[in-house]
């Protein structure tokens, strides 16, 4: 019986890929209270580009809300090498980066290392009544704590949350909010106030990063290779084979409802992307078993393929 796709909205791409943000068989409908699918197979072409964005650690500009990793990377293409203070480092070194085009492969060595505190903080918004301590203007903080702020993206106001702050010795010691303080609000220019509070704080170290290219190609360059490197064809198959594979690949998705048991056409299917290793980043290690995603050949087409089968369907596969 041929399982149509299911919608968008009744489904998330299953897999496992080094360097990209989806999550594993059932990770984006975890806690959704969505009930899984038994199997999903889908199939697309992708062109050079796209599968080394997809297979390798990839940088998009929309997945980094802080934009702190296209920054350093746009400085690192505009002039080879760029330094960067953080507790650790923000980029991988010894594999590609995929950024705007580019695969870059990058080193660093740390020039500097500053005895630093890092504070857990909550600034929550003020509702209701006023709590007791001082109210203090933004704008009237000192240089440390307002250079503090800056860096963290609060120099225009701030929601109400809870997050780390990392201050130095030398600013401590010029600061009014850390580590003991008598302000109980900041007020920015804007009209936002927000309650300050620490919880803890804990020792580390501050690190200046000097990052240099060690070499960089194109990105569809380096899609290529995996493409050439990795793609199996899938030929020989029965006519209930390939009924499951043209779903895939004309439907978005080829999917087993939760409520149904896997076929035949599926499990024997199932058996040959298992003997298969999963497509993978150049310099990373391929994840083991079956599901996740591979290269594979149809019809002379090559497509980005995920196969994942839930962990419950699994002890019924040789039944």
């Amino acid at each position: 019986m041929r399982r149509r796709a299911l919608l968008a909205s009744g489904s998330a791409l299953l897999t496992s890929v080094a360097g990209c943000a989806e999550g594993t068989f059932g990770s984006d409908l975890a806690g959704s209270g969505a009930e899984l699918p038994t199997a999903r197979l889908s199939m697309e072409q992708r062109d050079d580009d796209a599968l080394a964005r997809r297979l390798c650690y990839s940088i998009e500009s929309g997945n980094d809300a802080e934009r702190k990793r296209p920054r350093l990377l746009r400085r690192l293409a505009d002039e080879g090498v760029a330094e960067d203070r953080r507790t650790r480092e923000l980029l991988p070194t010894g594999r590609p980066i995929c950024y705007d085009g580019t695969a870059y492969r990058l080193d660093y060595e740390i020039r500097e290392e500053t005895p630093a505190t890092t504070f857990s903080v909550k600034l929550d918004i003020v509702t209701g009544e006023t709590p007791a301590g001082r109210t203090v203007r933004y704008a009237d903080l000192p240089a440390a704590d307002r250079d503090v702020f800056r860096r963290e993206g609060f120099a225009d106001g701030i929601s109400g949350i809870g997050t780390t702050l990392l201050y130095t010795r030398e600013q401590i010691e010029g600061s009014a909010l850390v580590p003991d303080s008598d302000v109980a609000i900041i007020e920015w220019a804007n009209g936002e106030r927000a309650e300050w509070h620490v919880d803890e704080e804990y020792e580390t170290t501050l690190n200046t990063y000097r990052y240099t290219v060690e070499s960089s190609r194109p990105t569809a360059e380096l899609g290529r290779q995996l493409r050439e490197r990795q793609t199996w064809t899938l030929s020989g198959l029965s006519e209930a084979e390939r009924e499951v594979v043209e779903t895939a690949v004309t439907e978005a998705d080829y999917v087993v409802p939760p409520d149904e048991e896997l076929s035949d056409a599926v499990r024997s299917l199932a058996d040959r992307f298992r003997q298969q290793t999963q497509a993978h980043g150049s310099e990373e290690t391929p994840e083991p078993g079956l599901n996740g995603p591979y290269l594979g050949r149809y019809d002379g087409q090559v497509y980005y393929t995920v196969f994942s089968v839930a962990s419950s369907a699994h002890s019924t596969e040789t039944a």
